[in-house]
């Protein structure tokens, strides 16, 4: 992707790791949970892989662990009552209520996390979501690509191009002068396939190119699509690649879009720990997994906005990849910023967010209104995070409770990410690591105790999700529409003591 394009991919406040929980979906049956046995809870996994189209399959469960939370009256809260596998559903005979559903998923990297799903349903449908081509054996150590690409004009000075792989999800951009020479009208270089010169798009380990992947050739002007070629599909061999294409202009025609720069700005002021820097931006892309809810795809056209700008949208795009089904889908991705230096963690600097994003198809007159309530205040145990470095103090031995304030009381559901702060190898920066999540109905909800582990740094990013998912009442993340908006907060980072 391209300049705002990246921050696109990430619009819903967590990247990968939030994608399997909630930036996909699809439609599979009539997505409502029905429950086989009155005495059975269960939670079903479907996985859904976005290549050049998305492709749903089974999830095995059968090697992953997974249990039903049963409260009770113990120090902790609950017992954990083991959940049976088989093939891609897990149960357990528990004959009343609603038991939290802890589970661990086995594609989550860099690291495996459990996610807890504390809803009012005993049946629930839960989608994996992975941009991937499925069965793709690993990319070739010594692969790279012979690439000629014939121009429908010849190179100006104004214009970038790149390779863009739908299906591997990964891309190159050219560079000037080495790899194609202004007032030319062809391309001709190869290209190593490795992730020193290619762009990871996915986030996951590069795979071979193969004939179900789409490779792409993109001009660029600024920021918009304005060419694009189509490469013959074929099977990426282990040493050199052939490949050929020829370029055409991009239609482009004015879009018709209002955000409101205004409103964001004063919504986002009122969060604690206060951001200090204010990012708006969208972006439009051809999205092969649009019916999921995510823009990642070819951008077509992105901009920056501005405080003072009015908020109407009017620049040209094209999308010659429509016919394929790639809907041209719009992201408004909005944030405000603070940093801190980790006093524990050799004070090395991290960045933290609030924000409010919106996922919409295309359509002419569209207004996004970023209609997701904000987090403004997280508890820990009733103690406010509303201040970075904090210390505190949880027994080792009980349930925590966690808690979000926000702007408004609307939200679908909520989710709360708990990440662990650690510092990289080379002890130059901080790494972000996924250690907890929970999705749950009520903006307050209770986390086992062996989530936290004293002298471990944390903060906890807060989230309250808006339209979206049409089957949630039935417990069924499976189905997935558009208009979608998240609201996040990263609370106070804080480091966990013994009581």
């Amino acid at each position: 992707m391209r300049g705002f394009g990246a921050l696109a991919a990430c619009l819903l406040a967590g990247c990968a790791q939030l994608f399997g929980i909630h930036e996909t979906s699809g439609n599979a049956g009539d997505g409502i949970a029905v429950d086989a046995s009155p005495t059975s809870v269960t939670m079903e996994i479907q996985r859904i892989s976005v290549g050049t189209t998305p492709a749903r399959s089974t999830y095995d469960v059968s090697q992953l662990p997974a249990s039903f939370l049963v409260p009770d009256t113990s120090a902790a809260g609950f017992k954990r009552v083991k959940a049976t596998a088989a093939g891609d559903t897990w149960s357990a005979e528990i004959p009343g209520g609603t038991p939290a559903m802890e589970i661990t998923l086995g594609l989550d990297l860099p690291d495996p996390f459990r996610r807890l799903y504390a809803l009012p349903q005993r049946n629930e449908k839960v989608l994996y979501g992975i941009y991937e081509q499925p069965n793709a054996p690993a990319a070739p150590v010594n692969g790279a690509l012979a690439v000629t690409i014939n121009l429908p004009t010849v190179i100006d000075p104004s214009e970038s191009y790149q390779l863009y792989s739908v299906g591997s999800w990964a891309n190159h951009g050219f560079t000037p002068t080495t790899d194609f020479t202004v007032g030319t009208g062809v391309i001709s270089v190869t290209v190593p396939f490795n992730a020193t010169l290619w762009g990871n798009i996915s986030g996951r380990p590069f795979t071979k190119i193969t004939s179900a992947d789409e490779m792409l050739a993109l001009r660029y002007v600024g920021n918009q699509l304005t060419g694009a070629a189509e490469f013959a599909p074929f099977d990426q061999s282990d040493t050199t690649s052939t490949i050929a294409a020829t370029m055409t202009a991009v239609a482009a025609a004015p879009m018709d879009v209002h955000v409101s720069p205004t409103n964001i700005s004063g919504r986002l002021a009122m969060p604690t720990p206060k951001g200090t820097a204010l990012a708006m931006s969208w972006s439009l892309n051809a999205a092969p997994g649009s019916e999921i809810a995510n823009g990642t795809g070819p951008q077509l056209q992105a901009a920056g906005v501005a405080l003072a700008d009015s908020g109407a949208l009017a620049v040209p795009f094209g999308n010659p990849f429509a016919p394929k089904g790639w809907k041209s889908t719009f992201t408004w991705a909005t944030s405000n910023s603070r940093t801190f230096a980790v006093p524990g963690l050799g004070n090395l600097v991290g960045t933290f967010y609030c924000g409010l994003n919106e996922i919409a198809e295309y359509s002419p007159g569209l207004t996004l209104d970023t209609p997701a309530a904000l987090p403004v205040l997280v508890s820990i145990n009733s103690m406010t995070l509303a201040t970075d470095g904090q210390s505190i103090a949880l027994d080792p031995t009980k349930p925590v409770t966690l808690s979000l304030v926000a702007d408004k009381t609307d939200a679908l559901f909520y989710q709360f990410n708990i990440y662990e702060l650690r510092v990289n190898a080379a002890a130059t920066a901080l790494e972000t690591h996924v250690a907890y999540v929970v999705v749950t109905q009520t903006p307050t909800t209770t986390v086992p105790n062996d989530v936290f582990v004293a002298g471990k740094t944390y903060f906890i990013r807060s989230h309250t999700i808006q339209g979206g998912y049409p089957s949630f009442a039935q417990g069924s993340f499976w189905d997935r529409n558009l208009p979608y908006s998240v609201g996040f907060l990263d609370a106070g980072v804080f480091t966990v003591t013994a009581p």
